[in-house]
């Protein structure tokens, strides 16, 4: 818990060295001019997704060769009951995640018409995202944690919630709203 305590703040630090602070202390916002989009988190999560997307895959063609062949499974690191948990992980949450986290940042600048708000930040949470798969992953090859863990009985329920509070508030409002810049507001919100 120590090493990522600190691999977290030292991440948040570097994070803010980068970032643009006038002396005493308050943040600079970026320059408003909507030619200039911040596309470096953007760049780096396609990257991420495509580098993930290929460990993911691999790691479902290796456990899918250890069915075929049995004396593929190296016991005890790389056998099928540490990987397969790795390549549900890899593709779910490191290949699915890291897309609609770039595409997050990608469309909440273009539905809004303006950088974001705080550059560094969004790199924080790119990078962080980026470590807590690689603990993720090597935990599972060490046998450290349980797939049972991110797989709750009620993984169904929030998005059935999402849909229900979203759909409320759609009829609640006026059909003048409904694709306004609030309605942009209120997708970026829910995405």
């Amino acid at each position: 818990m120590v090493i990522i305590a600190l691999a977290i703040s030292i991440a948040l630090w570097w994070t803010l060295m980068g970032s643009k602070v006038d002396r005493n202390g308050t943040w600079l916002r970026p320059d408003n001019d909507q030619a200039q989009y911040d596309d470096d988190p953007v760049r780096w999560g396609v990257i991420a997704t495509l580098f993930w997307g290929m460990a993911g895959f691999s790691a479902g063609l290796f456990i899918a060769l250890q069915l075929a062949f049995p004396a593929l499974n190296i016991e005890p690191w790389l056998n099928f009951g540490r990987v397969r948990p790795l390549h549900t992980s890899a593709v779910v949450f490191a290949f699915g995640g890291n897309a609609l986290i770039c595409t997050s940042f990608y469309i909440v600048q273009r539905t809004c018409r303006a950088r974001l708000a705080f550059p560094s930040l969004a790199r924080f949470v790119f990078w962080g995202y980026q470590l807590f798969i690689v603990l993720a992953a090597t935990g599972y090859l060490m046998g450290v944690t349980h797939p049972q863990a991110i797989w709750p009985n009620w993984r169904g329920a929030i998005p059935a919630c999402r849909r229900a509070i979203l759909t409320a508030i759609r009829r609640e409002l006026p059909r003048w709203m409904r694709w306004s810049p609030i309605s942009r507001c209120w997708a970026q919100w829910w995405m």
